[in-house]
């Protein structure tokens, strides 16, 4: 896997900033269709639904992205080739 230029990570991370805002107008849609008691509770669901996401995308593409480069710098077995970049 080629290296990100600076496009598609610009692109990458104005996509996540646009789905990450609109989490909010979701949860406010969602509001408008339950009681008015549950307003808060749907408000409150849809803030732990962002949060957790996230949490999971930035760990997921933390791992992913670096397990290739620990894998070329601490795991060397005898006879282990690792793949072509």
């Amino acid at each position: 896997m080629s290296q990100l230029d600076s496009g598609n990570a610009a692109w990458i991370l104005t996509s996540a900033c646009l789905v990450f805002l609109m989490t909010p107008g979701v949860a406010l849609f969602y509001g408008g269709m339950v009681r008015a008691k549950a307003v808060l509770n749907m408000l409150i669901m849809e803030a732990a639904a962002l949060s957790v996401t996230m949490i999971i995308w930035g760990l997921w593409g933390w791992i992913h992205r670096l397990r290739r480069q620990f894998d070329r710098r601490c795991v060397r077995r005898p006879g282990h080739r690792l793949p072509a970049s």
